[in-house]
């Protein structure tokens, strides 16, 4: 990461479904808050605080999204929570490193490149699933 990252929300991120697109409004919200303190330098007890906030965030999403795709009868639940289960480790481990590291420039891109796709994919998923 040479320059600030941030996600710029836009109508291409949007899934349609009022719930889950302010659910995925927060978590972008959380994130660029995320990546605007590590990009001035904020100490580790404010990324710390951040770094918990947007995991607190994704929890909430996850679950919300989960129901409402069992709801919806998405064919592809189980391989999505998977997905899931295995973000929610990997944030669990970087929360676990930020309270003795800086965050890396590595960690970072990988956030910000799982958002993306995952959004991206979602919302594909999820237009189709309610066209």
């Amino acid at each position: 990461m040479k320059q600030m990252q941030s996600i710029i929300w836009s109508d291409r991120l949007e899934t349609g479904i009022p719930q889950i697109d302010a659910g995925h409004k927060n978590l972008v919200e959380a994130l660029n808050e995320l990546f605007a303190a590590c990009f001035v330098g904020q100490g580790k007890a404010t990324l710390s605080h951040l770094l918990d906030r947007f995991a607190g965030h994704i929890e909430r999403h996850f679950a919300e999204e989960e129901l409402h795709l069992a709801q919806s009868g998405y064919e592809q639940l189980t391989a999505h929570i998977k997905e899931h289960e295995d973000f929610l480790e990997k944030i669990a481990v970087i929360r676990q490193n930020a309270e003795a590291q800086d965050l890396s420039h590595e960690t970072l891109d990988f956030l910000y490149d799982w958002i993306v796709t995952h959004l991206d994919i979602e919302n594909r998923d999820l237009r189709s699933l309610h066209s």
